[in-house]
């Protein structure tokens, strides 16, 4: 039995390359939160929560970035995540993951596939 869900974020142009994201809820209930990024063309989707820590990434709703604009940060602890693979590269968390979410790009639009305790 298969009780994945597929959930519409918002249209691809809708994330700019390079440090934009797009914020959205998911899970059974709508009681998870994730973000979506664009980095060298390509849209990651990572759930918001700090490995470390246990909590959202963001203080400010959709602001992920570091100031370089280069790694995803935790505005908790000050963890720095690799966009692209989701891996801390620096803090207490390092070699630990953001949870990735599985994305499909349709007609412009972005939808991510949930799973019951995703």
């Amino acid at each position: 039995m298969n009780f994945s869900k597929e959930i519409y974020i918002g249209p691809a142009r809708s994330i700019e390359e390079e440090g934009s994201t797009l914020v959205f809820d998911f899970g059974s209930e709508g009681f998870e939160r994730g973000f979506a990024i664009r980095i060298g063309g390509r849209i990651y989707a990572y759930r918001n929560w700090c490995p470390h820590m246990g909590l959202e990434l963001d203080w400010v709703e959709g602001d992920f970035f570091d100031h370089s604009g280069q790694y995803v940060i935790c505005s908790n602890h000050g963890a720095l995540f690799d966009p692209a693979s989701g891996k801390c590269i620096y803090g207490p968390c390092e070699g630990q993951t953001l949870k990735p979410l599985n994305i499909r790009i349709m007609d412009d639009g972005v939808w991510v596939t949930t799973y019951p305790h995703n």
